[in-house]
């Protein structure tokens, strides 16, 4: 056969017959489940040339009764053009099987592309999740209630982005208490098999099926794009009932209604030319994109890691000693009394330990302990001339330049450093059913309050951007008096040349703050500002490199912009140099290897180079350890758990081996 008599059979298999489809390649009729039968099948359409590509998985309406995967219009050339593989699934349907099996088929389906999208050149990786009508809900519940895709052993990292289309029943009460009402409002007969019969006529089941019953901080949801008809008073209200919920939860969501269209329209012209939903969604694709590229990469790191498993005799022993240390040490009680940047210095090092103490053992006392501590810490704190809450102490460490060493003063390195932890825990607390039915309030509440202090610093300046797309974490020029007033007004605090850029290190721990807070909560917003800190620390190390890849230490602090010179612009306000304390080196490669291990700015070739620096420098950084044998050895070797470094570097540390043992290594 020639290659144009191919190209008129794939051709004629297309649903959309137009000469901009002759490069897709349909195949139809996939079996994803047992028993075999049209209702549990797929149709996968590709370019001929896709290789990674990301993934659109479909779900058609029809009530939940009826429609089928070949309901698709122009989608499937749309997408593929964009450079989607495109998979459209059917699912049995009521009355003959109950709705929770079509919920089951659903993901079924979907780990059938989990398995073998990349035979057609997609990445499983990269998904987002589509469909109209009920298929509106069901790609709604499938991104929101994670227990189905758990089920097959899939989570909702490999999902960036989900577009439900005109759907009535994101919130299932929410509906039928509006159908019915309207019903007996009008004197018109209930339906026989309306919403309150298809959802299982029980209000547990109605709630359970409801997408809004399962959004919540720190679960992963992907962004969502929610389309509706304009002028329906159902779907809108049912878009706006669960757009305001992701909002809510930090999901990052955006609700468009489409003017002068109807429910059916609206499906249909989606990838059409002219349309102004295609337009949103279009935007929405482009952000999904930017977004998972931005995110942790794909592979699961820990594939890279180049770690022995500890002997199971010395872990144990270094548990012992660690617990034993900590907790003898936790009566200095410091959160009780820290104040300023010594929140950072004195209480982090226990919060950290606490949160590495849950995740290597998962002991719910260390949960306890930092609930404890973070409650502690609250409770102490002072709202300030600006509305928010801080905890002031003297000395917010500028220069004697900035006279910020005679002030009192919040301190954005004491806030960052103390949050990290407590948003992390708090997003573990969020996870776990059992844990979230115990702590999820008070998990929640550290997040708002975590949310509201990033505010905080944001609004008072507390970054700075710099040339090249940089952006760095500086001291305010300002401090409260002994009548607790500002001793600058909003003006001076935010003038350009006002400020004391971070060193390194206390940048570096900022944006890990950063990192956690986009983890758990989510928004864009905090991967930007750790990107641009990244981008910048990056080149600073450049600057330093060697012909044969491996660097000079770089200097401990830098001038970032004009408010780092003293007045006339000539001399910097702090000496520019190595730092004597190689610890503080140690904290850069810490952020380095997180920001690599978040797919931000660091290759893995970079994190080569430092192991070799390190080597030339006899500097076996522990921050590397996962990524160097000899690294690893002198670690062991030189390590005390039982000491100040190993409150948190000891936990953490067994959290590494308990995560070799989870990826299969001896």
């Amino acid at each position: 056969m020639n290659a144009i008599s191919s190209l008129l059979i794939i051709t004629a298999l297309l649903p959309v017959a137009s000469a901009q489809d002759t490069g897709i390649i349909k195949k139809q009729d996939i079996v994803y489940a047992e028993p075999a039968s049209p209702l549990h099948s797929l149709d996968v359409y590709a370019s001929p040339s896709a290789k990674n590509a990301p993934v659109v998985f479909w779900i058609h309406g029809g009530g939940w009764q009826g429609g089928d995967k070949s309901d698709v219009a122009e989608k499937p050339r749309f997408f593929v053009d964009k450079g989607f593989v495109f998979v459209s699934v059917n699912y049995r349907l009521l009355p003959k099987v109950e709705m929770n099996e079509i919920f089951r088929d659903v993901a079924k389906s979907f780990r059938w592309v989990h398995d073998h999208i990349a035979e057609y050149g997609g990445d499983a990786k990269r998904v987002l999740v589509g469909g109209h009508s009920a298929g509106a809900q069901l790609a709604a519940l499938l991104c929101t209630d994670d227990r189905y895709l758990q089920a097959e052993g899939i989570a909702f990292t490999d999902l960036i982005g989900c577009v439900p289309v005109d759907g009535d029943t994101y919130d299932v009460p929410a509906i039928i208490e509006t159908a019915e009402t309207r019903c007996r409002v009008h004197g018109q007969p209930l339906p026989r098999f309306g919403h309150r019969e298809k959802f299982g006529n029980t209000a547990e089941k109605h709630r359970e099926y409801s997408a809004v019953t399962h959004v919540a901080q720190g679960k992963g949801i992907p962004p969502f794009l929610i389309l509706h008809v304009a002028d329906h008073p159902d779907t809108s209200a049912q878009a706006f009932r669960l757009g305001t919920v992701l909002k809510a939860a930090g999901v990052k969501t955006t609700v468009f209604g489409a003017k002068e269209t109807n429910h059916n329209k609206l499906n249909n012209n989606l990838g059409t030319a002219g349309d102004p939903a295609t337009k949103v969604l279009l935007e929405f694709l482009d952000s999904c994109l930017g977004q998972a590229a931005a995110q942790r990469p794909a592979r699961d790191f820990r594939k890279e890691w180049k770690m022995a498993r500890m002997e199971d005799a010395k872990a144990k022993e270094w548990l012992a000693r660690w617990e034993k240390n900590i907790i003898n040490d936790e009566r200095n009680r410091y959160c009780d009394k820290a104040v300023g940047e010594d929140i950072a210095w004195l209480m982090t090092p226990f919060m950290d330990g606490f949160y590495y103490g849950y995740m290597a053992t998962k002991d719910t006392k260390w949960v306890d302990k930092e609930l404890d501590w973070a409650d502690s810490l609250i409770k102490r704190a002072v709202k300030e001339p600006d509305g928010y809450v801080g905890w002031p102490g003297k000395d917010p460490h500028g220069t004697q330049v900035d006279g910020l060493d005679r002030l009192f003063g919040d301190s954005m390195l004491g806030d960052a450093m103390v949050f990290r932890p407590i948003v992390l825990m708090s997003g573990e607390i969020l996870k776990s059913p059992a844990l979230k039915e115990k702590y999820g309030a008070k998990a929640e509440s550290y997040l708002k309050l975590a949310e509201q202090l990033y505010e905080k610093w944001d609004k008072r300046g507390g970054w700075r951007e710099t040339k090249d797309g940089g952006l760095i974490s500086v001291v305010g020029y300002y401090g409260l008096d002994k009548n607790g007033h500002w001793t600058a007004g909003t003006e001076e605090r935010r003038d350009p040349n006002l400020a004391f850029s971070h060193p390194d290190n206390k940048a570096n721990h900022v944006a890990r703050w950063m990192l956690a807070m986009w983890d758990v909560i989510g928004k864009d917003v905090y991967r930007e500002h750790a990107e641009k800190w990244f981008k910048l620390l990056k080149s600073r190390l450049k600057q330093k490199q060697k012909p044969d890849g491996t660097y000079e230490l770089w200097n401990y602090w830098e001038p970032a912009g004009p408010w780092d010179y003293k007045p006339g612009g000539r001399s910097p306000k702090h000496w520019v140099g190595v730092h004597p304390n190689g610890g503080y080196y140690q904290i850069d490669l810490v952020a380095i290897v997180d920001a690599y291990e978040h797919g931000l700015v660091f290759t893995r070739q970079d994190l080569d180079d430092l192991i070799a620096t390190g080597k030339a420098l006899h500097r076996p950084w522990s921050a590397l350890v996962p990524y160097c044998p000899e690294f690893q050895a002198e670690f062991e070797r030189t390590v005390k758990p039982d000491s100040w470094g190993g409150l948190a570097g000891a936990p953490f540390y067994l959290w590494c081996q308990n995560q070799l043992a989870a990826s299969g290594v001896k």
